[in-house]
């Protein structure tokens, strides 16, 4: 059976900052179809402004995926992290029939969290005051310190990322505005699709403590990683699509999931 996900990028972030993890969950899941979008403000969209709340951003980029999927009428899985799982609950709850499951990596909510659980005030500085780092490649170094505990990686990667930024910069006011946006999320009452909830142990940005009294609220699964940090993608994505992968195959025998083609 195919399936098709639609993943969602966090904060200040855009689709290709997912690295090659869209080829490793194709690899990981049989015939699976991936599918990146970018949030408004960030990558292809990073002339506009973003919305201040999660039900705004979630209502824009509903409208451009109803736009871009054509003729292709089957529910996707939805794949978000730190932000991006915020725009994931939002849009479960709000249109159910959109689709199959969700996938919620390091997500978080004001209303399981205290603001000091979720990101500490010193984060939140640290992520504005590197954004007016007009070196790219430092900007990026000091970002990934915040979001990534493989700091043997962070010297490669924060020089390809600093391209991206120049390429396609995002402005300041649009991290605040997905900042607004992030403190004033509460997670829906309710959800009527399959969950998994994943984490790591070592994420300074969105503490983990979110993921599990999330998982709580909704009787879904939970799965940490004891030395990965808020980036799940660069920290342990073969751990995180092999748990993917798993929880899809137990739904599927459960029979939780609607027919595919």
């Amino acid at each position: 059976m195919s399936t098709h996900w639609l993943l969602l990028r966090g904060l200040a972030r855009e689709s290709r900052h997912w690295n090659d993890f869209p080829q490793r969950l194709r690899a990981g899941i049989a015939d699976a179809k991936v599918t990146c979008l970018d949030l408004p403000g960030t990558g292809l969209e990073h002339r506009r402004p973003s919305p201040t709340t999660i039900r705004g951003i979630v209502e824009d980029v509903r409208s451009r995926w109803l736009w871009a999927r054509g003729p292709d009428q089957r529910p996707p899985f939805v794949l978000g992290i730190s932000l991006g799982g915020m725009v994931a609950l939002e849009w479960a709850a709000a249109y159910p029939e959109d689709f199959q499951g969700a996938v919620l990596l390091n997500t978080s909510a004001a209303d399981v969290a205290r603001p000091w659980e979720r990101m500490h005030p010193r984060v939140v500085a640290g992520m504005t005051s590197l954004v007016r780092v007009r070196d790219p490649i430092l900007r990026e170094r000091g970002l990934l310190a915040l979001t990534s505990a493989r700091r043997e990686r962070h010297a490669e990667i924060a020089a390809r990322w600093a391209v991206y930024a120049t390429e396609r910069p995002m402005r300041r006011r649009v991290l605040l505005q997905q900042l607004v946006a992030a403190a004033s999320f509460r997670a829906p009452a309710r959800l009527y699709c399959p969950l998994l909830f994943l984490s790591g142990a070592q994420d300074v940005l969105a503490r983990p403590i979110a993921s599990d009294r999330l998982s709580s609220r909704f009787r879904a699964p939970h799965h940490q990683h004891p030395d990965a940090g808020h980036d799940l993608s660069i920290d342990a994505p073969d751990w995180a699509v092999e748990r993917v992968a798993h929880w899809l195959e137990q739904q599927r025998a459960l029979g939780g999931l609607r027919d595919e083609d």
